[in-house]
């Protein structure tokens, strides 16, 4: 979810910041195409945000190994799963900070959890909008009748 936000292009919200890729124009790919078109691209990238103290290249994770390959030297390469294969992004890393805040844990043996992955719904309320008292989620399991610990994570992205 937060390489989503972080390399979309969405503007900032009062619950996100503006993607890496908000309110930028694309530069116009190399003709030819394969290595040598490869090459070009990453010329323009770099040349986009001279005077660049850091620059790295974040790419699709299959792309990262095919531009290691081609380099002449080491290119600071971040591998992002979530970025398309055919989208390259620069970024000088200078001038990038994020933080990560402390986190909280809550252990307890009391909960009880909806056991869905996908979709996940409050335990009383359910499916139904707005929650009606009485229709649960399904399936429920109640950590203390499984004899089972949940551990709650809550971690403050910046």
């Amino acid at each position: 979810m937060i390489d989503g936000i972080l390399l979309g292009n969405t503007a900032a919200t009062t619950a996100a910041p503006a993607g890496l890729l908000n309110a930028l124009t694309t530069l116009t790919p190399t003709a030819g195409g394969g290595s040598s078109a490869l090459l070009g691209d990453i010329r323009k990238l770099f040349a986009a945000i001279a005077p660049a103290l850091v620059p790295v290249l974040i790419v699709n994770s299959v792309q990262a190994a095919s531009i290691a390959t081609l380099a002449a030297s080491p290119l600071p390469i971040i591998a992002a799963p979530l970025l398309p294969a055919d989208q390259v992004i620069a970024v000088d890393a200078s001038c990038f900070a994020s933080a990560v805040g402390v986190p909280d844990f809550l252990i307890s043996e009391d909960p009880v959890v909806h056991m869905e992955s996908t979709a996940p719904l409050p335990i009383v309320g359910g499916t139904a909008q707005p929650p009606v008292i009485g229709s649960v989620a399904a399936p429920a399991t109640s950590l203390f009748q499984t004899a089972a610990i949940g551990m709650r994570s809550l971690i403050d992205c910046h």
